[in-house]
């Protein structure tokens, strides 16, 4: 065997200059080098807080400047924010931010956020026109012995999303109608009527197995507290946040 010429043997195996496409000549030099410079996956993370996002003391919260993770449902956003250490803000949250870029819309600085950034933030989530934009809110409606508000979820050790909260409803507006929305109880729900002509936001009360997002088209503000969780659409995204430590 040693003098066999190997080169014309009839089970000698044939290396084929490709693999999967790729050529198979220089592939060892080509994973060192890939392995001295490894490839980082990015992700949707925090680069910069101070220019993405906003700080609401009252809350010790983040809240971005934008709407990102469209077009995913309720569910499906959740699970991607915890992927980007990033979470849903619940309905109080959302509201305390809103307040807080209108009390500052007077050109207090707001981190690095001009008068004009504030302006166009708010006229994102609040002004009356076409198309419309919505964002979801922490805030899903359960009926046990009574019905109950859970939010603050989270995802657990099984992939499951849990509510870290969930406690029965406390005293709040059970009629659609129009509201006090930027005024509401600890849960965010409002506890007064309030006129369109007076600042009124048009509110949809809590029902069974239903989710929250804020909504605004051609026609008036929601709050909407009766949403299908399954519901998705390009239009359709949230505010990121992150508590501070």
């Amino acid at each position: 065997m040693q003098n066999e010429n190997l080169e014309n043997h009839p089970r000698r195996i044939k290396i084929p200059e490709k693999f999967m496409g790729k050529p198979i000549k220089g592939a060892m030099a080509r994973v060192l080098a890939e392995a001295d410079n490894p490839v980082v996956e990015t992700q949707n993370t925090i680069e910069n807080p101070k220019s993405e996002y906003i700080y609401v003391p009252s809350i010790n919260t983040n809240i971005a400047k934008q709407r990102t993770h469209t077009n995913l449902n309720w569910y499906d956003c959740h699970k991607q924010l915890h992927q980007e250490n990033l979470l849903m803000p619940t309905i109080p949250q959302f509201i305390a931010y809103i307040n807080y870029l209108k009390q500052n819309s007077n050109g207090t600085p707001l981190g690095d956020a001009s008068k004009q950034e504030i302006e166009s933030i708010l006229d994102d989530i609040l002004a009356v026109r076409n198309p419309w934009r919505a964002e979801w809110l922490d805030a899903k409606f359960e009926k046990k012995d009574k019905l109950y508000i859970n939010y603050n979820h989270k995802i657990d050790s099984n992939g499951n999303l849990v509510p870290k909260n969930s406690e029965p409803l406390e005293k709040c507006l059970m009629e659609d109608c129009w509201a006090d929305v930027l005024n509401g109880n600890k849960q965010g729900l409002p506890l007064k009527n309030l006129a369109k002509d007076n600042g009124g936001i048009y509110y949809w009360y809590p029902r069974e197995d239903y989710v929250a997002r804020f909504y605004v088209g051609s026609v008036r503000a929601y709050l909407l507290c009766l949403r299908d969780p399954s519901d998705r659409h390009s239009a359709l995204g949230v505010f990121a946040s992150f508590q501070r430590s």
